[in-house]
């Protein structure tokens, strides 16, 4: 059911991306080669607590839960636009997966400033998986989310510290 599922939306997303120019509608989702490294890097490092910015449809999520479940884990994902939040959400319900799957719908830079996380170590053994910035018009959400990403790696805030 699961592989079915990532197919499904493998072919959405492609489809999708062809017929919108619009950023913000986009799925710009990861390839099946890269869902696959992800999965490696999370059986491979024993990660129980992982972060996702930038949900999209769910795609990318799908992979670090399957293997999340494997170790115990949990994957907490964060997606700014209503649009794909709603997407994310029904793609975790149809999964079986989404009681391991948490997903923010908020802007990223505030979940991360709120967090206090240490990116030298953040929720779990691999540092940093996959970011894909949710973008607004003045760009002001991808500079905002790298200065919290410089200031709270550099805080010495203590490591694992959850959301």
């Amino acid at each position: 059911m699961l592989e079915e599922l990532k197919t499904e939306l493998e072919r959405f997303g492609r489809e999708n991306d062809c017929a919108n120019s619009e950023r913000d509608r986009r799925m710009l989702n990861i390839t099946r080669e890269t869902g696959e490294f992800l999965a490696v890097l999370v059986r491979a490092t024993g990660a129980r607590r992982i972060l996702e910015i930038g949900t999209s449809n769910g795609y990318s999520t799908l992979w670090l839960a399957e293997v999340a479940k494997v170790t115990g884990g949990q994957v907490i994902t964060v997606e700014f636009s209503e649009y794909k939040a709603g997407l994310a959400a029904e793609t975790f319900m149809r999964s079986g997966l989404g009681s391991i799957i948490s997903l923010l719908h908020e802007d990223a830079g505030q979940v991360l400033r709120r967090s206090g996380l240490s990116w030298r170590r953040p929720l779990g053994a691999v540092p940093l998986l996959r970011m894909a910035v949710p973008s607004k018009s003045n760009g002001a959400t991808s500079c905002t989310v790298l200065r919290t990403l410089l200031s709270v790696g550099n805080s010495g805030t203590t490591p694992g510290r959850t959301l």
